[in-house]
């Protein structure tokens, strides 16, 4: 019954978000093709990417979960014979579903433009540090949207993860051996760029980690 309850949850939120996701999808595919049609091109697709990918986590958030608690659905939910734990568990599955799905498949089919096309594959190492301070950002946000009871605290997350992912490209990029290899004929694991991203998966595993534990132990969740 329990794991069944905590299903139909999940299907719930992913139904919910399913325009979304295709949309992600489809404008996400659409900002790739673009990068191998020239230098502007190229600029273009990556910030229209960055964008697809930004939007879509800050989205599914607001709508699950925020959204939810905005519109008292969270007080109908665990008004019927759902815990606390089973609510939380349903809410970070979905989520983590509702964001890791298409932020994977988009994640892969960048990878492939950059190998089959002119785009030099030195670029792909960048390409995942910089996509994994999103894994980061979506944590944070996700985290903040369920512990907290205001919906300032998943605001201010999100400004300060539009502000930091600049500071982030920008750091990487500055970094000598990170410049001089993105644009090499080859994938080349600099150190900056492996410390980077085993902080960010490291740190997002931490971030998600303490929501579950802190979340669980909530007397009170709406």
């Amino acid at each position: 019954m329990s794991q069944s309850i905590v299903r139909k949850l999940v299907l719930k939120d992913l139904y919910l978000c399913r325009w979304l996701i295709g949309g992600a999808l489809v404008t996400g595919a659409i900002a790739l093709a673009m990068m191998p049609l020239g230098q502007v091109a190229f600029y273009v697709g990556c910030v229209s990417f960055m964008g697809v990918i930004i939007v879509l986590n800050v989205m599914i958030v607001m709508v699950c979960v925020v959204g939810e608690r905005k519109e008292k659905v969270a007080h109908f939910m665990l008004s019927l014979p759902v815990s606390t734990t089973q609510y939380i568990a349903a809410k970070i599955v979905a989520n983590c579903a509702a964001f890791f799905i298409p932020f994977a498949a988009l994640l892969a089919v960048s990878v492939l433009v950059i190998k089959v096309t002119s785009i030099p594959d030195g670029f792909i190492p960048l390409t995942l540090a910089v996509l994994g301070y999103v894994i980061f950002y979506f944590s944070m946000l996700l985290t903040a949207a369920i512990l907290a009871e205001s919906t300032g605290w998943a605001t201010s997350v999100i400004v300060f993860g539009n502000i930091s992912i600049n500071f982030v490209i920008t750091g990487l990029l500055h970094d000598p051996l990170v410049s001089s290899t993105s644009s090499g004929p080859t994938v080349v694991w600099t150190t900056p760029v492996v410390v980077t991203l085993v902080l960010e998966i490291a740190s997002s595993l931490i971030v998600l980690a303490l929501c579950w534990y802190f979340s669980t132990r909530k007397k009170n969740f709406i």
